[in-house]
């Protein structure tokens, strides 16, 4: 079933990111977005400074951006710049991806650096800046065909490639990146009606892959078994309304005229500062969105469990969101 996104609903979102990140107030008078972070000895836009980037993006999953970035800077150090990756023997550099990223099960770092340094070797002259197509999508194709690379990554990487010049696509013209802040932010605004699109966990397959999520969700206090009882722990499943929320967003900043790449660094400024609070009272004091839930989901962002609200004091909503 295609999922069908309240248009209206998602450019009213759309605004108040917008307007909230203009004002310059928490988070964006504090944070610092990682992926613009450009040591000192690298020049803007430059080949070593594209192919940080590129190699970060490749990484950018299942860890904290803030604290990958810095990792990925010390290894290029390390390796005496990321254009000799493909030159570095197996033992070489699988002893200084230990020295510079530790260890992460759910990453495969040497396979990832490695895969994707041969690849731009062969085929871009080891420079990132020669991925680029003619357009948008053929762009997005050609840099999906690299190792632990899909739309989404795709799409962070086109962002900061158009950021500091190095591509010339339109900023209302590239995507954002859908990730888990976006997914959780249009759920709890109400972009997704979750009564016609949330399935209950009745299907082998996904209940047997969610035993563990509900394990843990249970843990955290996040789910009961009460909820489960109840049928709160219906799920909307994330890869049935990625496409629909990126085709909708891409809509909205060409006809708005929004630049892809502020709204992008919004959402990820709400979602990693704002959000992480977590707590029903500071949402509706401080953060114009006011979402009525705030769904958990398994670490992978893979589902959302839509009728369950993770904040404190959610008991608070039926009084505050009115």
């Amino acid at each position: 079933m295609k999922i069908e996104i309240d248009y209206n609903k998602a450019l009213d979102l759309t605004r108040k990111i917008i307007q909230l990140k203009k004002q310059d107030k928490f988070p964006f008078n504090k944070i610092i977005f990682p992926d613009t972070i450009i040591p000192k000895n690298i020049e803007k836009g430059s080949k070593e400074h594209l192919a940080l980037i590129f190699y970060s993006t490749s990484l950018d999953s299942n860890q904290r951006s803030d604290l990958l970035y810095p990792k990925v800077i010390n290894f290029a150090r390390e390796i005496g710049g990321l254009e000799n990756i493909a030159e570095r023997s197996e033992p070489t550099l699988r002893r200084i991806i230990l020295s510079s990223f530790g260890r992460n099960s759910h990453i495969n770092y040497f396979e990832t650096l490695k895969t994707n340094a041969e690849i731009l070797k062969k085929k871009y002259n080891k420079n990132p800046k020669e991925i680029k197509g003619k357009t948008v999508k053929e762009t997005t194709e050609k840099i999906c065909k690299f190792f632990n690379y899909g739309p989404e990554k795709a799409a962070l990487m086109i962002k900061n490639f158009v950021r500091f010049g190095a591509w010339d696509f339109p900023e209302n013209e590239i995507p954002i990146k859908i990730d888990r802040h976006v997914q959780r932010i249009n759920l709890g605004f109400g972009v997704i009606d979750k009564n016609k699109y949330a399935e209950e966990i009745t299907r082998k397959g996904i209940a047997k892959k969610l035993q563990l999520t509900l394990i843990n969700l249970k843990k955290r206090g996040y789910i009961t078994q009460q909820d489960i009882s109840e049928n709160k722990s219906r799920i909307i499943t994330a890869k049935k309304f990625t496409n629909a929320l990126r085709e909708t967003h891409l809509k909205i900043t060409k006809e708005e005229n929004i630049s892809a790449i502020e709204l992008d660094d919004a959402y990820w400024g709400i979602g990693s500062g704002l959000c992480n609070f977590n707590d029903t009272k500071y949402c509706y004091l401080y953060c114009p969105l006011k979402c009525e839930i705030r769904p958990p989901s398994d670490d992978n962002a893979n589902w959302f469990f839509p009728y369950i609200d993770k904040r404190k004091n959610s008991y608070l909503v039926k009084h505050l969101f009115k």
